[in-house]
């Protein structure tokens, strides 16, 4: 896969400041502590987006649920619908594996105001603290 034009210095076009390197290798990384990935490419193989989740596991009431680890979209292509077909498909997994919800952690900084309107439009309800956005949405 290649990444847009322009993606190759440090930019937060993938949601924080790195390169498309870094940012392959984080993913691999949490692939190996037992993330799932998923991807978004173009026709072309340009990396438009990614998603990585994290299934956990509650013993005393028996519940399984889904823990967005990363959801990011590359600037060149935000707004277009990329962001919740890979919020879609994290919720279409999470209930493949048995999970009763899915839930982030996002932080509050102003450059996540659209990743909070993107969570909040796809019905997640939200749980604010000084740093962070927690929410939950019940599959």
């Amino acid at each position: 896969m290649s990444a847009p034009r322009g993606s190759e210095q440090d930019d937060p076009s993938l949601g924080s400041p790195t390169t498309e390197e870094q940012a392959r290798q984080q993913l691999t990384l949490g692939t190996t502590l037992g993330a799932e990935v998923i991807g978004a490419t173009s026709p072309s193989d340009e990396l438009l987006g990614v998603a990585a989740i994290q299934i956990s596991y509650q013993f005393a009431e028996n519940l399984r649920w889904c823990q967005l680890a990363a959801l990011a979209v590359h600037h060149d292509f935000r707004g277009r619908g990329i962001g919740r077909a890979l919020l879609t498909a994290v919720e279409f997994r999470a209930r493949e594996l048995g999970c009763a919800s899915t839930r982030i952690r996002c932080g509050s900084r102003p450059e996540r105001a659209g990743a909070h309107e993107l969570y909040a439009r796809m019905g997640y309800e939200a749980h604010r603290s000084a740093d962070y956005v927690d929410y939950t949405k019940l599959l």
